[in-house]
């Protein structure tokens, strides 16, 4: 176990008042930011505001962890999705894997951290 390398994640989640109907739960983006796309709100429960978690590539996340901040991560991962899906309406809320402030752990820890 200890010669297990781990790469880390950026996770972001999106929360919307309404968002436009796809014809796909999770997806995997072969893009340099995005990695993957999952409509969370879809495997949870009923009555969520529809929810998409997105996940980034491994590369971003290995190049940036020690240097920018969640919020910079989070604006271009949204940034990134819009390009991806153009009529993704703005969020009502994003929120990040942790309410960390710590750049090292903040946004590699899993979703569980912070899920409602």
């Amino acid at each position: 176990i200890s010669n297990i390398e781990f790469t880390p994640r950026f996770s972001l989640m999106l929360v919307f008042e309404e968002a436009p109907e796809y014809d796909w739960v999770m997806k995997y983006h072969d893009d340099d930011i995005v990695r993957f796309a999952s409509w969370d709100h879809i495997k949870r429960s009923q009555g969520l505001d529809p929810t998409l978690l997105i996940h980034s590539s491994a590369p971003y996340a290995v190049k940036y962890t020690d240097v920018k901040t969640k919020e910079e991560v989070g604006e271009e991962m949204v940034a990134r999705l819009k390009e991806l899906y153009p009529e993704l309406p703005t969020p009502k809320k994003t929120i990040p894997t942790s309410g960390d402030t710590d750049r090292s752990t903040s946004l590699t820890q899993t979703t569980q951290d912070w899920w409602f």
